[in-house]
């Protein structure tokens, strides 16, 4: 839903402004159930796709419409033009997500991600061209979309529309959307509220336009269907109420080839979310301009939460193969186990809403299947728990990335490809740690067999801003004819003005993957200043005329400024699209137990085709007609002699049966930071360790006979003992050498740099040897973030009634003056002087400032800008906050006389402390506690970097122990530097004591390294050929990692030898002579070696 500038809008009783993100307080009253319901922890991920109960929308019964007719031709309205729009219930059902406090064990790696650009150059735009100017009337977010057909290109954005021919020339508009329903009559025609959808209906040529109204029950969507393929002509028009008094926001649509289906989110008047409205038009009616055209409708309640999310997306149809006959539409939704739903596993759920317009009352609409995908993080803990989220050139102000709301991004596109049915869609997510912190990037998904049983067929995260550190985000895909794919979407950065992008992949390129490069169909040239809000989506068409061409609809500021984002279209396509093809079609099985195998890659060669197998082991590839090779990996597996075979393929045709089997194999990896079992623990310059190193078996076999050399090529580094066996590995487990390896460094090696360890393993039961890599730290970096160190059975320093009550403290949502007794340090940067003015919030925080600062009481995860909630203001940007107990506080007297923020100062200088106490209750919604339930304290030392937290009370009933507020330090709203101890879990007990310290770095040399080991030989036979004579006066070299190098001659016989070469190094053996030319060896030498030969190339 979109906010007009300027615009406040009201839901539920609660107000928000377009320049806020959560609600503004109404009548005093707070809404802090509404903060505590987004709380989300991590479950493990189902095993089933299958529902542990059944879950079904309720049946509402057939809708004949409210108001119907056929229009005028639109080419013959007035184009009504302007910005007034209704006032209207914000969207957002509740507030935005905090970020849920998962531990570092638990936080989930993304393990698609695509943390890079493809190699190959995605074609350039064929064309690209703006909207009007006129769509830089303010309205935000602006969702801009459109679609396309045989001769026109219709967009939409929030409230307006255009009509463009295919090179950009404008044949209607820009308008106003009610200009649609221009004497119609009713609130589509006087409302003109936004959320508009565009679709073309490829199988009857025909255009499908709405939008909602927004001003006051009764509530509608308006549906405008055109009567021929000209959008610029007449329209069949619809008023379709959506339940009693339920508002219909996000609006979605897609045409299948029984009904027209639309989803909402529907919050009735009374308040509260209803749940996902689901409405069929019965399309053959539609079409034939029917005024009482059958609509069901259903209404799937939010129970589970989960279940539903923040929306579901109905299946739209791409091509003119229609889904098979009686198939049911398609609604998806997502779930994250890090989301605001506490949903059990990172999934997607597939809803099938099965219409029956002879037999409304046996229509359908259940939750069919929830399928595990690879785990993904949709709230940003960059974000903070706001809409200010992704950076942007030139300017302070950051945008929406929007991942916090629980569904997929406009479209869920559908096609059926004849051998098999897909579905494709996309969401922002994290993408990961690029150069400066976490990046948004894209996750996509191609679902295979959604009314049998459905498969994640491919999915990856787009995320190349982990190499480059550009955000991108708000996407939308589309399938090609030929099942190749593309994806637009928004990119930003710090040193990047919003601009519009696109990327795409080729069916036969490796699955989960966009390896086509990226291409831009605009550069941004200017920054949004005004609003955080962006977009809630955007738009990927495929061309009609061709099923090939790519049509994306995306928004860009031409200028910084408030709100002077421009419409943009741009279209492309791949080459190989229409290239006639056939198929090879088989399954992927275990050899030694004939199961089926899922995610193996059947690779064609020569071309590079690929298809990947299903749960079944079913695979099918695409490729042009001819004679391949075919060969089945996976990793974890070996391809042995059944993994490959010859086929042919015809165009047109489906070659079956070609089956192959894989073999169990161990792949060892790296599993957990080396562990130095001697001295302090770490590794120092001129010292001797023992070092252990984990490995873990990734792969599905089990490895045996390990035994693993350890080598380094760091300079001044020697591994005094590389050699060691492991235990047996099993599929899945880590195992540690069974004796400990041995490192030792001289004096030269340089404090907090890095060695590098090179183990290589040898084993049975895969391909062997591995190397696998470690990075050792020389000595401990300095930490400059604070530790939280706690203790149990303290009390708060000093005398209780030597406190001195701060004034105005006795209040609610108040940030009042504070000043400082002595001076001290925050960050070792942020000087606090004797007598300085500092900032201290009644909501539980100290704020480093004599600025205004935050009266906010919506804690959120850190960083936080304190911009969230009831109150007034913001941290600064720039200045350290202290948090013992941020959360929603109150000390007005009227609750008690006793409550209040009081200080005093303990001790005498130069060691003295300066105690901030606070002394409190929470709201609770207006129910007072009884006395004193919240009581803690900051206790700052004199000259010091250091300060504590202590706890003599720590919260009443469900909010113990600090369950719903924030404790830790943050330096500044943005960056890293910033501990967070706690984010809404119960953390704190009476008489904790959190002593907050910088860790120093250290490292101390010691006193010398492991005792050298012998010299140990080196030597062999050069040969003037294989089995032939010695070579006599040929120049044998034996260089070492660092470039040290010494030489001998061979003798009569061929033979060479090097005494006392120093063993722990890998060596380079080459042979000079005039007459023949050798091939150099490679060793890594711990013992003796005396059986090298060398024979000409």
């Amino acid at each position: 839903m979109f906010l007009l500038l300027g615009v406040v809008l009201c839901l539920a009783g609660f107000g928000i402004a377009a320049w806020q993100i959560n609600a503004a307080e109404n009548d005093g009253a707070k809404k802090n159930a509404e903060q505590t319901a987004n709380s989300g922890q991590p479950t493990a991920t189902p095993a089933s796709t299958k529902p542990a109960t059944r879950v079904e929308g309720i049946f509402r019964g057939v809708i004949t419409p409210t108001k119907s007719d056929t229009s005028i031709p639109l080419r013959d309205m007035k184009p009504i033009l302007g910005n007034k729009t209704p006032k209207r219930p914000n969207e957002e059902r509740d507030i935005i997500p905090r970020t849920p406090e998962i531990p570092k064990e638990l936080w989930k790696n993304d393990p698609v991600v695509q943390s890079f650009l493809g190699d190959r150059e995605i074609p350039n735009p064929i064309v690209s061209f703006d909207g009007s100017p006129t769509s830089t009337a303010g309205f935000a977010p602006p969702d801009p979309n459109g679609d396309v057909g045989p001769n026109h290109v219709v967009t939409m954005w929030n409230s307006q529309f255009q009509i463009f021919t295919k090179t950009g020339t404008s044949v209607f508009g820009p308008a106003n959307i009610n200009t649609l329903f221009s004497g119609f009559g009713g609130a589509c025609q006087t409302e003109n509220a936004g959320d508009p959808v565009v679709l073309y209906d490829q199988l009857a040529d025909r255009w499908f336009l709405m939008q909602f109204t927004a001003a006051a029950a009764p509530y509608f969507v308006c549906v405008a269907i055109s009567t021929t393929s000209d959008p610029t002509g007449t329209y069949t028009r619809y008023a379709i109420q959506t339940g009693t008094s339920n508002f219909p926001d996000y609006p979605k649509a897609g045409v299948w080839s029984d009904a027209y289906y639309i989803s909402t989110r529907e919050f009735p008047d009374a308040g509260g979310f209803a749940g996902v409205g689901a409405y069929a038009i019965n399309r053959t009616q539609a079409l034939a301009g029917n005024p009482a055209a059958q609509v069901l409708s259903f209404l799937a309640p939010p129970t589970p939460d989960e279940s539903v999310g923040d929306g579901l997306l109905p299946a739209d149809l791409d091509g003119t193969t229609p889904p098979p006959p009686g198939s049911p539409n398609y609604f998806v939704g997502t779930q994250d186990t890090n989301g605001p739903y506490t949903s059990p596993s990172d999934a997607i759920n597939i809803w099938k809403f099965t219409a029956n317009f002879a037999v409304p009352a046996s229509s359908s609409f259940v939750l069919a299947n929830t399928v595990p995908v690879g785990a993904f993080n949709s709230i940003l803990a960059r974000c903070g728990g706001t809409r200010a989220c992704i950076p942007q050139l030139g300017t302070t102000h950051q945008i929406d990335h929007l991942g916090y709301r629980q569904r997929p991004l406009f479209r869920l596109a559908y096609r059926n490809f004849g051998t098999h049915e897909s579905l494709v869609t996309n969401q922002s997510v994290s993408g990961g740690t690029g150069p400066a912190g976490e990046v948004s990037g894209i996750r996509w998904w191609e679902i295979r067999s959604p009314n049998s049983s459905p498969v994640i067929f491919q999915e990856g995260t787009f995320s190349p801003g982990v190499t480059d550190g550009i955000h991108r985000w708000m996407g939308a895909i589309a399938m090609d004819g030929s099942g190749n794919m593309g994806m637009g979407y928004s990119a930003s950065s710090p040193t990047m003005n919003p601009s519009i992008f696109y990327t795409g992949r080729l069916v036969n390129d490796p699955l989960g993957t966009m390896p086509q490069g990226e291409a831009s169909i605009m550069n941004g040239t200017g920054s949004a200043t005004a609003l955080n809000r962006w977009g809630d989506y955007t738009s990927m068409s495929i061309d009609p005329t061709d099923d090939c061409t790519f049509w994306h609809v995306n928004e860009y500021y031409p200028v910084t400024s408030g709100t002077g984002w421009r419409l943009r279209v741009g279209s492309f396509k791949f080459p190989t699209c229409g290239v006639p093809t056939g198929t090879l079609s088989g399954n992927v099985t275990n050899c030694a137990t004939s199961a089926p195998i899922s995610g193996a890659t059947v690779t064609l060669a020569p071309g590079g085709y690929v298809g990947g197998s299903i749960g079944s082991g079913a695979y099918t590839v695409t490729a042009p007609g001819g004679n391949y090779t075919a060969t089945a990996t996976k990793a974890g597996w070996t391809s042995g002699p059944g993994a490959t075979g010859s086929v042919t393929i015809t165009n047109g045709a489906n070659t079956g049966g070609a089956n192959y089997c894989l073999t169990p194999a161990a792949v060892l990896d790296p599993t957990t930071t080396p562990a130095i079992p001697t001295g302090n623990g770490v590794v120092e310059p001129n010292e001797c360790n023992s070092i252990n190193l984990p490995v873990t078996n990734s792969g599905t076999g089990t490895a045996t006979a390990v035994s693993a050399v350890l080598s380094t090529t760091t300079p001044n580094v020697t591994i005094t003992q590389p050699n060691s066996a492991y235990p047996d590995i099993a599929a899945g487990g880590t195992q540690t050498n069974t004796t400990p390896f041995q490192i030792s460094t001289n004096g030269s090696v340089a404090c907090f740099t890095s060695i590098s360890l090179t183990l290589t393993v040898t084993f049975t039961g895969g391909t062997s040897p591995q190397v696998i890599n470690f990075n050792v730290p020389v000595g401990q970096a300095a930490n400059p973030n604070y530790t939280f160190t706690p203790s149990t059975g303290n009390t708060i320093p000093g005398v209780p009634a030597n406190g001195v009550l701060v004034t105005g403290t006795q209040a609610d949502d108040a940030v009042v003056n504070i000043i400082a007794p002595f001076a001290f340090t925050v960050y070792g940067t942020t000087n606090v002087a004797s007598g300085a003015t500092l900032r201290v919030n009644t909501n539980g925080n100290m704020q480093i400032t004599s600025a205004t600062g935050s009266s906010r009481e919506a804690n959120t995860a850190l960083p936080s800008p304190g911009s969230a909630g009831f109150g007034a203001g913001s941290f600064d940007a720039s200045t350290p906050v202290l948090m013992p107990y941020w959360d929603d506080l109150i000390m007005t007297t009227a609750r008690s006389p006793l409550l209040g923020i009081y200080q005093q100062t303990v001790g005498v200088a130069p060691t003295r402390q300066w105690v901030v106490e606070w002394r409190a209750q929470h709201w609770n919604g207006g129910t007072a506690e009884a006395g004193i339930t919240t009581n803690f304290a900051i206790v700052f030392n004199e000259g010091s970097d250091n300060f504590s937290y202590y706890y003599a009370s720590t919260g009443a009933g469900t909010r113990t122990g600090g369950a719903e507020s924030t404790i830790g330090v943050q330096a500044a709203t943005t960056g890293t530097l910033f501990t967070q101890f706690s984010f809404n879990a119960a953390s704190v007990l009476q008489g904790t004591r959190l002593a907050a310290a910088r860790v120093a770095g250290a490292c101390a040399p010691g006193t010398g390294g492991c005792a050298t080991a012998a010299g140990v030989e080196v030597s062999g036979r050069v040969l003037s050929s294989a089995g032939g004579r010695g070579l006599r006066g040929a120049v044998v070299t034996l260089r070492d990692e660092s470039g040290n190098e010494i030489n001998t001659m061979t003798g009569a016989m061929g033979n060479f030898r090097f005494a006392e070469v120093e063993p722990g190094h890998t060596y380079i053996v080459t042979i000079r002579n005039r007459r023949f030319q050798f091939a150099p060896q490679v060793l890594t030498i711990n013992d003796s070696v005396t059986d090298l030969v060398f024979t000409p190339e």
